[in-house]
C-alpha cells in the first residue's frame, strides 16, 4: 500500500480546502496501489472520505455548474464537494477497469453514515429529522452496491430491504470473499449478501440503532409498569415497521441532555 503521494501546485490549486484537500489525499494513494496490485491476491480497499462536511468549501470549477440552479451559498458548496468527491470516485473506477480484470471480479459498495445536517447544506426531505437525531431523516442513509457480479435483473434497481450499516463486515467476509467470522465475538451484523446480490429478503427483522446512557433528560419520562428500563434515556428501536424512541423527541446530542459522570 503507498501512503504518500506528491502533489502538483495544479491540483492543490483545484482542491484547496481543507475538506477538499482530504478528497485528494485519500484517493491518490489507493489509485496507484490498484495499479500495483497482484491479481493472483485478494484486495480490500477502503476509503473514508472527509467530504461532504463542514467546513463547507468548494472551488469554483466544482460549483460553476450549479450556479444557475442553487442559491443558497452552503448547498451549492455542499455540491461542489459532492461533485469532486464523485470525480474522485469515478477515476478509481477507471483505475480498476484499466488494471486487466480486476473489475469485473470487484464488488464496489458506497455507504453514508449518517443523514445530512440541515444546519450546514443538508437536505432530507421527506424524511423528519436530520444528522444528530433517531429520526429517519438523522439514520436512514443512502448508499449502493455495484459490481458485475451482481445478477442481470438486480443491477439498477432499488432494494427496500432492511439493512444495518453493520451487516457489512459479515457480508464482506463470509458472502462477498466466502470465508466465515470464526473465532470473532458475536456479531451484531447479518451476512445480507443473497439480499443485495438476488434481492432476496433481508436477513434481519429489526435494528437496535443506539442506547445512550450517557444521554438522558433531566427531567420528565417515566418507567413503563413493570418495566426496568428508564425511559429518560436517549435510544431507539426498530422492528419490523415499528420504531421506539425514548429520551427527548429524537435527539441524540448529548449537549441538549444532563451529562452524567
Amino acid at each position: 500500500m503507498i501512503n504518500q503521494v506528491a502533489m502538483t501546485s495544479d491540483v492543490t490549486h483545484r482542491l484547496s480546502g481543507t475538506m477538499m484537500e482530504s478528497i485528494l489525499l485519500y484517493y491518490m494513494p489507493r489509485k496507484q496501489s490498484i495499479s500495483y496490485q497482484s491479481m493472483t491476491q485478494p484486495m480490500f480497499l477502503y476509503i473514508p472520505f472527509q467530504a461532504p462536511h463542514t467546513p463547507l468549501s468548494a472551488p469554483s470549477n466544482y460549483t460553476d455548474p450549479y450556479t444557475s440552479t442553487i442559491n443558497d451559498n452552503d448547498r451549492l458548496a455542499y455540491a461542489g464537494m459532492v461533485t469532486c468527491m464523485d470525480e474522485a470516485v469515478g477515476n478509481i473506477i477507471e483505475a480498476l477497469k484499466s488494471n486487466s480484470d480486476m473489475y469485473d471480479n470487484t464488488v464496489i459498495i458506497f455507504s453514508s453514515d449518517n443523514g445530512g445536517d440541515t444546519g450546514a447544506g443538508g437536505y432530507n426531505w421527506p424524511l423528519r429529522g436530520e444528522k444528530g437525531s433517531y429520526f429517519e431523516g438523522g439514520i436512514r442513509a443512502i448508499g449502493f452496491v455495484h459490481s458485475p457480479l451482481l445478477d442481470d435483473d438486480i443491477k439498477g434497481t432499488v432494494n427496500n430491504e432492511l439493512i444495518h450499516v453493520s451487516d457489512w463486515f459479515p457480508t464482506i467476509i463470509e458472502g462477498i470473499a466466502g470465508w466465515n467470522t470464526n473465532g470473532t465475538k458475536t456479531l451484531d451484523g447479518v451476512n445480507q449478501w443473497n439480499t443485495i446480490k438476488s434481492g432476496s429478503a433481508s436477513g434481519r427483522t429489526e435494528i437496535l440503532y443506539n442506547i445512550d446512557p450517557m444521554a438522558v433528560l433531566s427531567k420528565g419520562g417515566k418507567k413503563w409498569n413493570g418495566q426496568s428500563f428508564d425511559v429518560k434515556i436517549s435510544a431507539a428501536i426498530r422492528s419490523g415497521d415499528m420504531k421506539l424512541i425514548t429520551g427527548d423527541k429524537g435527539k441524540h446530542n448529548v449537549d441538549d441532555f444532563t451529562k452524567i459522570n
